[in-house]
């Protein structure tokens, strides 16, 4: 079987400058149990300084529930997967994209969504029948994912569910709706 932390921090003891670091597995190891990995983490960094390397390790661990399954996705590389949350504290440095079904209990920070033009939302093919009470309730989860600003974009004319939104829609949005952004071509040559 595998070592356990006590194990792990035995097999370090004889090596030189590594008690202090001996003593702290010592402390956290019976709380490895009971604590999310998180947890532990900012109690080692409480006891052993911090570092941007133990911060963004601390931020990592913030998505597992177990030590274990944290130190399993260290293993197989997951930490750098797209299984992360967006978040002041935890800010990824990635950006997340996903359907609006997946998006169900997640928020973000900012939320762009993209395609909420007519033909798009809801979604009309030739000869599909769509479900259009569905679809708004989806829209409607998406728009909801937003925790501070909301950026919705379309081609062309804007999904119907836009127009039902009603009050609340910042000025950029009205101006978008009367006239194009002014585009200018810019050249790779003088």
């Amino acid at each position: 079987g595998r070592a356990t932390p006590l194990e792990r921090a035995e097999a370090l003891r004889d090596m030189p400058g590594a008690e202090e670091c001996v003593h702290a597995m010592e402390l956290l190891a019976p709380q490895l149990s009971r604590e999310k990995p998180e947890r532990l983490l900012r109690r080692w960094i409480a006891m052993r300084g911090t570092s941007e390397a133990m911060e963004r390790l601390a931020s990592a661990a913030s998505f597992h529930e177990t030590m274990t399954a944290f130190l399993a996705a260290l293993d197989l590389g997951e930490e750098a997967d797209v299984r992360r949350r967006s978040g002041k504290a935890r800010g990824a440095g990635a950006v997340t994209l996903m359907t609006l079904h997946g998006s169900k209990g997640l928020e973000f920070p900012v939320v762009f969504l993209a395609g909420a033009g007519e033909g798009l939302l809801p979604l009309s093919r030739p000869g599909a029948e769509t479900d259009v009470e569905e679809e708004r309730r989806l829209f409607f989860v998406g728009m909801t994912r937003a925790k501070e600003e909301l950026i919705l974009t379309f081609p062309g004319t804007p999904s119907c569910f836009i127009g039902e939104l009603g009050e609340g829609l910042t000025p950029e949005f009205a101006k978008s709706r009367t006239r194009p952004p002014k585009v200018e071509q810019l050249s790779l040559f003088p």
